[in-house]
């Protein structure tokens, strides 16, 4: 029997292999180490990025930090599971932020708290639609379950899911709900490069 890796497991396991791509660019050392740095943050090591920025020189100190978002971004996606990393991404960017941007304005904040909305609410919404799609499948499967029986003789117990065509509405719904929240993930994103942008090469918003 396969072992299935834990959801953290699958984290660390990602944390290292975006080490090991920072490692494969040596002349970008500086944006390879602010990667690491804000893997190892992600992934649950105790990071104190206060020390980690200090000793940055400040001629390095926009690349490194555009390593961090870069890293900070992949876990910006939608969640699939309870582990809620993003928020542990979104906590490093709030800290940075706090630590090279003292000046920052209160929208800052505002910003990172809607994301947070935003990624907290998707789960939520996405199990909403998925029982409302299951409430109006529910008159068809009963009707091919009446079906089913007069062919058979026998009585089956058949849920809206497996409606021959759920999953393929299922998908489309999906497809539309990610789409929205994607979107407004890098809408996010880009202001967060703006803000950050004094301090920051074109780091990907993607």
């Amino acid at each position: 029997m396969a072992v299935i890796k834990s959801t953290m497991e699958m984290v660390l396991a990602r944390a290292e292999a975006m080490c090991a791509d920072a490692s494969d660019m040596p002349d970008d050392s500086k944006k390879n180490a602010g990667m690491k740095v804000a893997a190892s943050y992600v992934s649950g090591d105790l990071v104190d990025m206060d020390n980690q920025i200090s000793s940055i020189a400040p001629e390095d100190l926009s690349i490194f930090i555009e390593g961090t978002l870069k890293t900070f971004f992949r876990f910006l996606v939608l969640p699939r599971d309870d582990q809620r990393t993003w928020e542990r991404a979104l906590n490093g960017i709030q800290e940075i932020a706090s630590l090279v941007l003292p000046s920052v304005s209160a929208d800052f904040s505002n910003l990172l708290s809607e994301m947070r909305s935003l990624l907290s609410r998707y789960p939520d919404h996405r199990q909403q639609l998925r029982s409302q799609l299951e409430e109006s499948f529910a008159m068809q499967t009963a009707q091919l379950a009446d079906s089913m029986a007069q062919q058979t003789g026998r009585r089956m117990n058949i849920s809206p899911s497996q409606h021959p065509k759920f999953n393929e509405e299922w998908s489309k719904v999906t497809s539309q709900l990610d789409g929205q929240y994607t979107n407004a993930l890098s809408q996010y994103k880009s202001a967060i490069l703006q803000i950050f942008k004094p301090m920051t090469h074109a780091a990907s918003a993607s």
